[in-house]
């Protein structure tokens, strides 16, 4: 009777104790130790800016080869996590990890948290995702292949993901970020690319079969690339442009002609058709021509009379700075000797030229024999 009295007894207390454990038990910080500070981390998904709750935190504080340190505990609904640390400046990395995912959900790259000057951080993990794959060549596992992951995610402060494979031909590519990935496979005269597309916290598989096709590819890229390729292009370049250069000039020359004019002594280039009568010999108005100019007002009289002494064309603009005509009267003095059929215009290369009739000149229409 005394022994069943006494277990009863222990049942009791044991109800009692268990009973008055709390239900909202959080992770205890690390025990404080000399010289030590209590840090207080908040873990925020980079992605949503959302505080990661209830996620296994792990991280890893290293200030040199003798001082370091390590945490691990659950988040709590601010994404916060507690601990002790040594003061001074540590190269702090960390992830969480989620229960309903097979493999690692958050990462981050390395920061550096200096925990005398202030203990509470805020932390911006990236989502990232787990490869797991083998390298093969003909059928065979290949060890000792590189391996190596770019992301077209991943942050420019992160650095890329690499790995060998093992004896097996096996290989795992931890905290891969996600979205589009292509992973590059190299072990002697082989290489091989492949295609994944990573998921949070999902390990995703991939087979990867090396080809020397590919290194003949990358052989022959190599070949041209660096300062040969960079001589070469240059060399092609200006081949070209001389070949460009010569083809325009030969078509100039069967298009144009040069005319010299008085205002400037230089010879000009014109369409064939205004070379028609040489600049250099100043033509005299017959008696028709004189009949016809007294027509003409005084400013119009110059304007002819100044296209008789360069030969029968001219440069629009010189006849204008010849006589010194405003711009806007010279314009509508060109629009009345056109309408009666006593000078031309003719625009080539953005340059108008001026040309007396060959109905002034002669008494015949244009083109008329």
């Amino acid at each position: 009777m005394r022994l069943y009295a006494a277990v009863a007894i222990l049942l009791v207390l044991g109800s009692a104790a268990v009973a008055s454990i709390p239900t909202d038990f959080a992770v205890p910080m690390l025990p404080a130790q000399e010289n030590s500070v209590p840090v207080s981390l908040r873990v925020i998904d980079q992605t949503s800016n959302n505080p990661l709750s209830g996620y296994f935190v792990y991280c890893r504080l290293v200030r040199d080869d003798k001082n370091r340190a390590r945490f691990e505990g659950y988040s709590d609904e601010k994404g916060g996590v507690s601990f002790n640390a040594d003061e001074g400046i540590f190269t702090t990395v960390c992830t969480a990890d989620g229960s309903s995912t097979p493999a690692l959900d958050y990462s981050m790259p390395p920061r550096e948290l200096d925990f005398s000057k202030r203990q509470d951080y805020d932390l911006f993990l990236y989502p990232v995702g787990t490869v797991i794959g083998t390298v093969r060549s003909n059928g065979s596992l290949i060890d000792g292949a590189d391996v190596t992951i770019n992301c077209a995610s991943r942050p420019p402060e992160w650095a890329t993901p690499n790995t060998t494979s093992n004896s097996f031909g096996g290989f795992t590519l931890l905290d891969v970020p996600t979205g589009n990935c292509v992973i590059s496979a190299r072990r002697g005269n082989l290489v091989a690319t492949y295609p994944v597309t990573v998921s949070r916290g999902e390990a995703q598989t991939a087979r990867i079969e090396l080809s020397e096709q590919v290194l003949q590819l990358e052989s022959d890229k190599a070949k041209w690339s660096g300062p040969a390729a960079y001589a070469a292009l240059a060399i092609a370049l200006a081949v070209l442009a001389a070949g460009v250069w010569y083809l325009v000039r030969q078509r100039n020359k069967a298009q144009l002609q040069a005319v010299p004019t008085r205002a400037s002594g230089k010879p000009r280039l014109v369409k064939a058709s205004l070379a028609a009568k040489p600049a250099s010999r100043e033509l005299s108005a017959d008696a028709r021509m004189r009949t016809v100019m007294q027509t003409l007002d005084e400013r119009e009289r110059q304007v002819v009379a100044h296209l008789l002494q360069q030969g029968g064309a001219c440069r629009e603009s010189a006849v204008r700075k010849a006589l010194l005509i405003p711009k806007a009267s010279f314009f509508r003095l060109i629009i009345r000797l056109k309408s009666r059929a006593i000078v031309d215009v003719e625009k080539f290369e953005n340059r108008a030229m001026l040309k007396l009739t060959d109905w002034f000149l002669s008494g015949k229409e244009n083109g008329q024999e």
